[in-house]
C-alpha cells in the first residue's frame, strides 16, 4: 500500500505545480527614429504610429511568459489620406499581420474592426504595430480592447506516465489479492 500513498503524493505535487501564467509586460518601440506612442483608452490602449516625416513601425510588444492565447477587439483609423499610408495590426513571433484595409477613403474615416485570437508559444514576441510610409500626412492608429491573455491549458508532464504507474499498481495489487 506505501507505493500506492507515494505515487498520489506525487501527482499531488505535479497538480499543484500546475499555476497561472504571469502578466506579460508590454513595451514601445520605434525604429528609424519614429515618434509613435501608446495611450490608455477605456477598456485597453491605443497605438498611434509615427508622423515625424520618417517611415518607421511603432511596435507594441510583450513576450509570452507561458504557451497562451490572446484575443482582443479592435478598431483602426488614420488621419492621413488613406490607411494605405499606414497599415496596422498584430504582430506573432516577429511576423506582421495586417489587420487594416488599404482604403484610400480620408482623413479620419475608421477603416476597420474586428475581433482577434491566436495562441502563442512560451518565449514568442506578440502585440500590435502601426507602420508608416512615408511619416506624414497624419498618423494611424490602432486601439486595443478587451485584451485576454490566458494560459494555455496543457497536459502536465509525466501524467500520463503516472497514470499508466497507478493502473499497473492496481492491477498488481488486484491479483495478488490486496484490493477486494
Amino acid at each position: 500500500m506505501k507505493p500506492l500513498f507515494a505515487l498520489s503524493v506525487s501527482l499531488g505535487v505535479l497538480l499543484g505545480a500546475a499555476g497561472a501564467a504571469r502578466a506579460d509586460v508590454f513595451v514601445l518601440t520605434n525604429d528609424n527614429g519614429g515618434d509613435g506612442y501608446v495611450t490608455s483608452i477605456a477598456g485597453g490602449f491605443d497605438v498611434v504610429g509615427g508622423n515625424n516625416g520618417v517611415p518607421n513601425t511603432t511596435n507594441y510588444l510583450a513576450v509570452a511568459s507561458t504557451n497562451e492565447t490572446v484575443s482582443f477587439n479592435w478598431s483602426y483609423s488614420t488621419q492621413d489620406s488613406g490607411a494605405g499610408f499606414d497599415p496596422a495590426g498584430y504582430v506573432l513571433n516577429g511576423a506582421q499581420i495586417q489587420l487594416s484595409t488599404d482604403l484610400w477613403a480620408g482623413p479620419g474615416t475608421n477603416l476597420g474592426n474586428g475581433t482577434v485570437s491566436f495562441s502563442v508559444s512560451a518565449g514568442q514576441n506578440y502585440g500590435v504595430y502601426v507602420y508608416t510610409v512615408d511619416g506624414f500626412g497624419g498618423a494611424g492608429d490602432i486601439a486595443v480592447t478587451d485584451l485576454v491573455v490566458q494560459a494555455a491549458p496543457s497536459p502536465l508532464p509525466g501524467a500520463g506516465i503516472a497514470g499508466l504507474a497507478v493502473l499497473i499498481l492496481a492491477f498488481a495489487a488486484r491479483t495478488r489479492g490486496f484490493l477486494v
